[in-house]
């Protein structure tokens, strides 16, 4: 089965309320992967 996200629900900061076609949900905490001046604050 190649899963697929069917629901991203923002939280706060970086965390993100991911949820997959197979049942899985989670909170994903994505500080450390987006970096660089775009993700920077104003």
């Amino acid at each position: 089965m190649i899963l697929h996200v069917i629901e991203a629900k923002y939280e706060r900061d970086y965390l993100i309320h991911l949820k997959f076609n197979d049942g899985a949900k989670g909170l994903v905490d994505l500080s450390d992967q987006l970096f660089g001046p775009m993700f920077k604050g104003k």
